[in-house]
């Protein structure tokens, strides 16, 4: 694939060239006398005339979208679209917080945060989560903040996430993320992995984008052109008015303390109810198959197989989850998340602790990872969906309270221990 990026949002700008799998970057040093367009449009010339690569090879150009300087975005943003229209090629965005995270991500494995130099003290932030499958997820969309706020914010954020991503309740007196970026020198006093966007990222980010398919090589518009990805600013204002002064304002503007999102402190608010009944929530872990199934063989007349949790386990569609209290298994909860709709497969306590409100908590906790679903899916008519036997009166009184009506009804479905059979009720809730 023939690739070319430019990276504008920061300094010194620099361009990249991909082509056969090898990528080649250039850093450009601006002329004092010429201005950012009549430099780079100069040096992408240059750098396709070394490899000797036609313009009409191209097959595609990466900008950064930032956050960074605005009009360095800007021209990036012009000179790509430039290319893209005369050459009728695909035009790919890059927020640039996400490609430093992706840079970091094959050695890294949970949180990472970006910070990169806003200037005037503050800092640009973007929060990530790398699985154990090397893929990378955003978890907090682009920020301007003031850089003396930074770490107390990205600490108010981790009891939401870690519940959210890592699927565990329980408190962390450390810090289980990791920092890197541009913005080094403001944070002297923490581990930090130091970081300057390039355009290397860019390409590297996109060709991974690309191969698996986490967004379509570029976008036609209605008009068969290919449109041009908005570019990420996020400082409203860089200084007063004349008024403003007047009254005494100075300086220039300070960025607003930004608010926890609103999914983050409902996962937060989650994870402190689960300690305050005393029970850690953990993801299902490998060695306790054997024990979640005995579990779900005692709390169900029609239990999964083991089998199934295993499958479960190995398919990333599924959220396995398990609750204990005071060490020991007590309740079991497995969803299945389609693009559609999400599926409650089973759910269960140990009847020794009913009736203490823990299956409600891990009904809350499956409902926010389909309204997660929604959200990232983009679907309005997201819906959750179960299945219960007809006399499993408990489980029907308390999927009503929580506003499931019934959809359907399965004739024969369950089959039970003597072997009869048992009709079933399909209920779904809309997220």
């Amino acid at each position: 694939m023939y690739l070319i990026s430019i990276e504008n949002a920061v300094s010194p700008a620099s361009i990249a060239l991909d082509f056969k799998d090898s990528v080649h970057p250039v850093e450009i040093k601006l002329d004092a006398n010429l201005s950012q367009s009549e430099a780079m449009i100069p040096a992408i010339d240059s750098l396709l005339n070394r490899y000797k690569i036609d313009k009409n090879q191209l097959e595609g150009v990466v900008f950064s979208q930032g956050p960074g300087a605005f009009t360095g975005i800007r021209v990036a943003a012009g000179i790509a679209q430039g290319i893209s229209l005369g050459l009728n090629i695909p035009l790919i965005g890059v927020n640039s917080l996400e490609s430093t995270a992706f840079h970091f991500a094959k050695e890294i494995q949970g949180f990472i945060f970006v910070l990169n130099d806003a200037r005037m003290d503050e800092v640009y932030l973007g929060g990530f989560f790398v699985d154990s499958a090397k893929r990378l997820h955003e978890v907090l969309e682009p920020l301007l903040l003031q850089k003396d706020i930074a770490l107390p914010y990205i600490d108010s954020l981790m009891d939401g996430l870690r519940l959210q991503m890592k699927m565990t309740s329980e408190a962390h007196h450390f810090n289980d993320y990791t920092l890197v970026g541009d913005a080094a020198e403001y944070f002297p006093d923490v581990k930090f992995l130091y970081h300057k966007t390039c355009a290397i990222d860019l390409i590297e980010f996109a060709k991974a984008s690309i191969k698996n398919s986490f967004t379509q090589l570029g976008r036609k518009n209605k008009d068969n052109i290919f449109e041009v990805p908005l570019p990420i600013y996020l400082r409203k204002k860089v200084a007063f008015t004349s008024s403003e002064r007047k009254k005494g304002y100075g300086g220039n503007p300070k960025s607003e303390t930004p608010e926890i999102p609103q999914n983050i402190m409902q996962y937060s608010k989650l994870a402190q109810r689960f300690r305050d009944a005393g029970v850690v929530v953990k993801p299902m872990a490998l060695e306790a198959i054997d024990e979640v199934h005995e579990l779900d063989v005692k709390v169900h007349v029609t239990p999964w197989s083991r089998e199934s949790f295993y499958s479960a386990f190995y398919n990333d569609d599924y959220k396995n989850i398990t609750l204990y209290k005071d060490g020991k298994l007590i309740g079991v909860a497995v969803q299945l998340l389609y693009p559609e709709e999400s599926h409650l497969m089973t759910i269960g306590i140990d009847s020794a602790y009913r009736n203490k409100g823990y299956a409600k908590l891990l009904m809350d906790l499956m409902h926010l990872y389909a309204l997660d679903q929604k959200f990232k899916l983009k679907n309005e008519h997201y819906q959750q969906i179960l299945e219960v036997r007809v006399t499993n009166n408990s489980a029907i009184e308390l999927y009503k309270k929580y506003g499931y009506e019934q959809i359907g009804y399965r004739k024969g479905y369950y089959e039970l221990p003597d072997g009869t059979k048992e009709d079933g009720i399909v209920y779904a809730k809309r997220i």
